[in-house]
């Protein structure tokens, strides 16, 4: 009985311990995605093919996606 008991005190610690881990996981990954800047471009010519949702990219980077386009 004693073993069983044992064995049962293991399984629970681990199973604590992986909850613990993929929680700090998801908190770790979350930590980033509130730095959201806006900015305000204008060009005084064409701007062929640019679109609401398309992707823009630095030195091939993706960093972001257009969200609005108007006249002005």
């Amino acid at each position: 009985m004693e073993t069983r008991a044992n064995h049962v005190w293991v399984g629970a610690v681990t199973l604590l311990l992986l909850a613990a881990l993929a929680l700090a996981i998801v908190w770790i990954a979350r930590l980033g995605q509130g730095d959201q800047d806006e900015y305000d471009i204008f060009f005084k010519t064409s701007v062929a093919g640019l679109a609401t949702g398309s992707q823009v990219s630095f030195a091939g980077v993706p960093v972001g996606q257009v969200s609005q386009i108007v006249l002005w």
